[in-house]
């Protein structure tokens, strides 16, 4: 379990063949901030969807920002979404505890259930 807070930042060069390092990067992150199984499966739905979505809005990288606490975890991405990517957005709301996204980044907490 991780006591202080933490930042990692972490640039991916947005291409589809990136998605499987990325989902085992944050899971390995949620795994040494205490969430369980479950937990870490949403994670990388998650990370998998923004990914997605910088491909298709024909990104060159993505830059990851990871804040870790106890008990929590934060990603910060420069992806941004529009109405044709709403399933996505419904997706990560519905695994997130919190989402918000604006012209310039999406924010999606993860808070580890008690």
């Amino acid at each position: 379990m991780i006591n202080n807070k933490k930042e990692i930042c972490l640039s991916v060069p947005a291409e589809p063949e990136f998605v499987m390092s990325l989902r085992l990067f944050v899971s390995g992150l949620g795994t040494v901030s205490g969430f369980d199984v479950d937990e870490l499966e949403a994670m990388k739905l998650v990370i998998s969807e923004m990914l997605v979505m910088s491909v298709k809005d024909e990104q060159k990288t993505v830059d990851f920002t990871f804040d870790l606490e106890d008990g929590e975890l934060s990603l910060r991405a420069n992806v941004t979404f529009d109405d044709r990517d709403d399933l996505s957005l419904k997706i990560m709301e519905a695994l997130s505890d919190e989402l918000t996204t604006n012209d310039v980044e999406t924010v999606v907490i993860f808070k580890k259930e008690a």
